[in-house]
């Protein structure tokens, strides 16, 4: 916690609440100058002159403004609550009385979650609340603490919920072709399933490519969740530039977009945000009937962000784990050996040999690479690597000199990027498809 004046305090995290964005935490030492709260309605608040606190976030510095605002008007808002407009127009500053007791304050509402939004909320959601909702909710701290949102390690907080299918977001066209228009509102919802991953809770269910996701009925939900996908999350991705990545300056290859389709989506983030362990029952369109799957919330096997990486630091590169979705993009079988490049350090070795990410190694000095704790392993006091490099369906040999320092991203690297053109292969690398790399000093 970093107080407006001294040196920041550690904090140890409580809970968050369920309706409000904000979170709890206890301070390993306290701080001087709590805030009051007005024990007031904020209807006796109305054209009574107010200090304006607009305090806001810019990098590392915190900046205030100070003004007077009126209360003008209120509002009827969620649960029917009376909600203030200030005479500024300001929902993002505080509201104090004249004792310096909080009246209102800025603070986002979380919703319940829902197909369609990728988060249960946004910072544009902040709207002026009276601060006596806020102290009612934390007068009851065991029925209104988000219970699901608790503190995860790196891995756990990249973990998504698995229902192992790939979806298109439905159109008019796909809904009439499919006959789901009365059910979809013309193809306003709705999801076609594109592909099952084989021993995913959906194959398991029974659910083929072509069935139509119409909703899911959750427990605890009163209503059914309606199934929307943004297009342009679920298109196609084969215009991916393979065939001139070494056109891209090394300065910015860590800002290419990933080759296929990214396994954390609206659908997969809203399912996730419902907790795993909770039980739903999905509504699919299938032979011209409407069929219901029971299912649970799992957690799903590691995807791209959350997989298991390595960094080296000699070579200037990070690999990771091939991962389901991965595998599907490059047709990798579960037993097939490699290990993916996620991450180039410009100006490093790897960098200098003409890798990119999303290349796959598959060997080091001819030994299979299974993850990345072999990766780690096999190249650990190396003076020479030979990796045999995959780039989507053309391969190479890659050798690099670990005994001299890694050269610049001046003109050697520019001159050895475009001398680099993998060969098409349909096999491992070819040994005779060579690349040295021996950096100047």
């Amino acid at each position: 916690v970093h107080p407006a004046q001294g040196k920041p305090v550690p904090a140890k995290f409580d809970c968050s609440l369920t309706d409000y964005g904000c979170l709890l935490v206890t301070l390993e030492t306290p701080l001087e100058g709590a805030v009051r709260t007005s024990q007031r309605s904020i209807l006796e608040f109305r054209d009574q002159m107010l200090l304006a606190a607009d305090v806001s976030v810019k990098g590392e510095a915190r900046i205030g403004y100070y003004n007077h605002d009126r209360i003008a008007a209120f509002a009827t808002g969620w649960k029917q609550r009376v909600y203030p407009d200030s005479l500024g127009g300001v929902h993002g500053a505080f509201l104090f009385d004249n004792d310096l007791s909080l009246v209102a304050m800025p603070i986002a509402r979380r919703k319940k979650v829902t197909i369609r939004q990728e988060y249960a909320y946004s910072s544009g959601d902040m709207r002026l609340t009276p601060v006596a909702y806020v102290q009612e909710a934390l007068a009851d701290l065991p029925n209104q603490a988000d219970k699901n949102n608790v503190p995860l390690s790196e891995e756990d907080e990249n973990r998504l919920a698995w229902l192992g299918v790939e979806l298109q977001a439905l159109n008019r066209e796909l809904a009439r072709a499919n006959n789901v228009s009365d059910l979809t509102g013309d193809g306003r919802s709705g999801a076609l399933v594109t592909f099952v991953h084989p021993d995913s809770p959906a194959a398991k269910a029974g659910i083929d490519a072509g069935y139509i996701l119409i909703r899911l009925h959750v427990e605890g939900h009163p209503k059914p969740l309606e199934v929307r996908l943004d297009d342009d999350r679920y298109g196609g991705f084969d215009s991916f530039p393979w065939d001139r990545l070494d056109e891209v300056p090394a300065e910015y290859l860590e800002q290419l977009p990933k080759p296929w389709p990214d396994a954390e989506n609206s659908f997969t983030r809203a399912l996730t945000d419902l907790g795993f362990g909770k039980k739903y029952t999905a509504e699919f369109f299938h032979d011209g009937q409407v069929v219901r799957k029971e299912f649970e919330v799992i957690v799903s096997p590691p995807h791209f962000d959350s997989a298991p990486r390595y960094k080296s630091e000699s070579l200037g590169m990070t690999v990771r784990n091939l991962t389901y979705e991965v595998r599907r993009y490059f047709q990798k079988k579960d037993d097939d050996p490699g290990v993916i490049v996620s991450k180039i350090e410009p100006g490093g070795k790897a960098s200098v040999a003409g890798m990119i990410p999303y290349e796959i190694i598959t060997h080091v000095n001819d030994n299979a690479v299974t993850n990345v704790k072999d990766f780690e392993k096999l190249i650990a006091d190396q003076k020479q690597l030979r990796l045999s490099v995959n780039r989507k369906t053309q391969g190479r040999i890659v050798k690099i000199d670990m005994t001299t320092p890694a050269g610049g991203k001046g003109l050697v690297g520019k001159l050895r990027s475009s001398l680099l053109r993998p060969r098409a292969e349909t096999g491992p690398a070819d040994q005779d498809d060579e690349t040295t790399t021996r950096p100047r000093e």
